[in-house]
């Protein structure tokens, strides 16, 4: 399982969908909601078994 920190902004939620497409490999993803990042790109993610939302 790959651990990515810093990914509620719009690059890191791009990032944690194109690493699971691209490697099959398990993710979660650990951030703080902020004015600069939210979890509306993690919407995609919600259905997939392979990620876990840890922020």
């Amino acid at each position: 399982m790959l651990l990515i920190i810093d990914s509620a902004d719009f690059i890191g939620a791009n990032f944690v969908l194109s690493t699971i497409g691209l490697t099959g490999e398990p993710a979660g993803n650990l951030d703080k909601p902020s004015f600069t990042g939210n979890l509306r790109g993690h919407e995609a993610l919600r259905r997939d078994a392979r990620h876990v939302d840890a922020v």
